[in-house]
């Protein structure tokens, strides 16, 4: 997409949400297939390289550059054609709204100084005492109220429409800063400091907040947040960076517009912030900037990447494949520095460099369709004819469908995002037609009573029942729940995949995995503790059920133990869940003990990508949750645990999500359930290497107006990274 100058409109290009290697096809259902047809359904296979838009810079290649000993202008040249590197006497300052997009507005913002104890500022010029300062709007008249308890405070008009709020102290300092204490910022993190002033602006009855920062001020809090030093970049490249930010701000500085926080423009997280009213009290502030972007930032302090003089506009994204695209091959228009040029830097620095999808064509219809594609009803791609251009790169995707129809995707951002791919460039081939995988059944209930050998143990002498909706069985791969009222609770999951998987935590000094037995259904492995306790056969004749399919006691009593059952069979064979027996306390495992550790959903070691909002409950931990609606909305952080456990809401308006570690897909949860259920455990991964810092990624996968929430994650072993 163009703007009327003919200058490409810039994506999104935050490196840590380009990280997520592969994140890059929703998972779909078969919905679209018509009845009878699926057999006839081709897969596609995709082999690419690259993550984003191709244009300009890329970040890894950057790194690998600096890595190499390059220079500042060795890694500028490489990605630019024709440019140079010039100083200004001078930059201007910089325009954010700092609630999400540029155009963002709400009913209200909390304002208050930099510091609970050393600070004031001043609103309109007037000396304002340390406090909270409250601002809504009526009438696009801006209303103040003053303290922390809204109750008890009169609302005073301002009798104006945009006030100016400002820190009393030096630039640059904390007490040259203010913090907004309601959600702000990319992540929508509570009492985040930013440094320059704010303007608020009302419109009806809501009221925009735009941070006003120097140059240099906004750099600060936008290169650590495009290139951290968890890369440990090289100054070069942290330099490059910089130099790629600065000159991207330059031409909507210049041209007095405001940029967004987000990655619709760059992520601006600001200064630093407190998670929490208590720890602002207690001036317990986390950095949002770092030493070494700092630095890079000082050290290219008011120099440009200009073409014949005048300031370019420097797109760049995460890893430009093996080698950058022509500006008008990704969008439309002909820019002279974005030329197509060999990158062999990208692939040495980033390890998910390469990457392969495959897509059923019923998935790749419903993904084109959720993305605003036309799609024929009940139609799935059949064909895919792909232009290719300079570097590799894909600008036409042509679609046929199985009705005969077609439809062309044109530029290769577009053929990107509508496949939902991490980049356009890649090779795609069919494959053979999938046969249709039937649904697990639960086999009919016998005639008479056959409780058969080995029966489930019956509630009561200190055994305690956990049936297979509670929230301490974390399910991953595919299972779907059946009703039967021969089972326990009158429902059961049932698996047909193989290496799906259950786990259950409790504390007790026995368990027991209660199930059905019958001609149809399969084996699992069990361990327990993470030592194997063998195979589990659940083939037998006649159907039994509520079966005992294995037993365990004599454990520790004081400690969280926990059990995971693994599908080893294949479809069409069965694996089965009714419930499971604690005995002993047959209490809920104890988190505060045994090397857990809780990091609720608001903690800064979380990474958002994409829209999410903030829900309050009591049912929740802490009182809160994060959500999403949106497809491809993304959270993750880096551990090094030896497990983990994630937790959050089922209820029947939620939808699925998707979990990686170490950028390796462990499957799809649906958190679909027809009563709402909190703080359940949504996924459980152990055995992980100790001493590596893993990676998790949370993906939503959700369609329609769908949820998915994060409440919080449990790291068993070392803390978070």
């Amino acid at each position: 997409m163009c703007t009327g100058t003919h200058t490409p409109r810039i994506r999104g290009r935050l490196l840590m949400q380009r990280l997520l290697a592969g994140i890059t096809v929703l998972a779909l259902s078969l919905s679209m297939i018509p009845a009878g047809a699926q057999a006839a359904v081709p897969t596609f296979t995709l082999n690419g390289s690259g993550y984003g838009h191709g244009l300009g810079m890329s970040q890894y290649g950057a790194i690998g550059m600096g890595r190499e000993g390059k220079s500042l202008s060795a890694i500028i040249n490489q990605y630019y054609t024709g440019v140079a590197i010039s100083k200004f006497s001078s930059s201007p300052s910089v325009k954010v709204n700092v609630g999400g997009a540029s155009s963002s507005s709400r009913p209200s913002w909390m304002l208050t100084t930099a510091s609970p104890k050393l600070s004031s500022l001043t609103i309109d010029g007037a000396s304002k005492p340390r406090d909270f300062y409250t601002f809504t709007a009526s009438g696009g008249v801006i209303f103040m109220q003053t303290g922390a308890n809204l109750a008890n405070a009169p609302k005073v008009s301002l009798k104006k429409s945009s006030i100016t709020v400002a820190p009393v102290g030096n630039s640059g300092t904390a007490l040259g800063s203010i913090t907004v204490a309601n959600a702000s910022g990319p992540f929508s993190r509570t009492y985040t400091r930013y440094r320059g002033h704010m303007v608020l602006t009302a419109s009806g009855s809501s009221i925009k907040l735009i941070n006003v920062a120097s140059m240099q001020e906004y750099l600060f809090g936008v290169v650590p947040r495009e290139l951290g030093a968890m890369f440990n970049p090289a100054p070069a490249t942290s330099q490059a960076q910089a130099l790629c930010a600065r000159s991207y701000a330059y031409a909507k500085a210049k041209a007095g517009s405001t940029l967004a926080c987000s990655t619709a423009d760059q992520v601006y997280g600001g200064q630093a912030y407190c998670s929490g009213y208590t720890n602002f009290n207690n001036d317990a502030w986390s950095s949002l900037e770092e030493s070494h972007s700092n630095s890079a930032v000082t050290a290219t302090n008011n120099q440009y990447v200009t073409y014949k003089g005048a300031v370019a506009t420097t797109f760049f994204s995460s890893d430009n494949s093996d080698a950058t695209a022509n500006s008008e091959d990704v969008w439309s228009a002909t820019v002279p520095y974005l030329r197509s040029k060999a990158d062999p830097y990208s692939k040495k620095a980033n390890p998910s460099h390469y990457w392969t999808v495959k897509m059923t064509g019923a998935q790749m219809a419903s993904t084109l369709s959720s993305r605003g594609v036309r799609v024929p009803s009940g139609a799935y791609v059949t064909g895919v004819a792909l232009t290719k251009a300079t570097g590799g790169w894909n600008k036409v995707a042509t679609f046929t469908f199985s009705n005969g129809t077609k439809t062309s995707v044109s530029n290769a951002d577009n053929v990107r995002t509508k496949l939902g791919l991490k980049s356009a460039n890649f090779t795609l081939t069919g494959g053979a037609s999938p046969a249709p995988t039937p649904a697990p059944v639960v086999p009919a209930a016998p005639v008479g009573p056959d409780p058969g050998p080995k029966p489930a143990t019956a509630p009561g002498g200190g055994w305690a029942a956990y049936e297979e909706t509670s929230s301490f069985v974390a399910r991953t791969g595919a299972w779907s729940k059946a009703t039967n009222s021969a089972s326990s609770g009158g429902a059961v999951y049932l698996s047909t995949a193989k290496g799906a998987s259950i786990s259950f935590r409790f504390k007790g000094d026995g368990i027991e995995w209660v199930g059905i037995r019958a001609a149809t259904y399969g084996s699992a492995t069990v361990t327990l503790d993470g030592v194997s306790q063998g195979s589990v056969n659940l083939r037998t004749a006649p159907t039994r059920y509520q079966q005992a399919l294995f037993r365990k006691t004599g454990l520790d009593p004081n400690k969280t133990h926990l059990i995971q059952i693994t599908v080893t069979s294949s479809a069409p064979a069965i694996v089965c869940l009714d419930r499971f027996m604690v005995h002993g306390t047959g209490s809920a495992p104890d988190f505060s003990a045994n090397g857990w550790n809780a990091y609720e959903e608001n903690n800064a070691v979380f990474t958002y990508a994409g829209a999410w909002g903030t829900g309050n409950t009591t049912a929740a931990y802490g009182g809160v949750v994060r959500l999403t609606s949106a497809a491809g909305a993304s959270v993750s952080t880096r551990f090094t645990g030896t497990a983990i456990e994630v937790e959050g809401i089922r209820a029947a308006t939620y939808g699925k999500l998707q979990i990686y570690i170490d950028d390796v897909s462990c499957g799809i949860i649906d958190c679909t359930a027809t009563s709402s259920s909190y703080r359940q455990a949504l996924f459980y991964k152990g055995g992980l290497k100790s001493g590596v810092v893993h990676k998790l990624t949370i993906v939503s996968r959700t369609t329609g107006s769908k949820l998915i929430c994060l409440d919080r994650l449990m790291v068993y072993g070392n803390a978070i990274k």
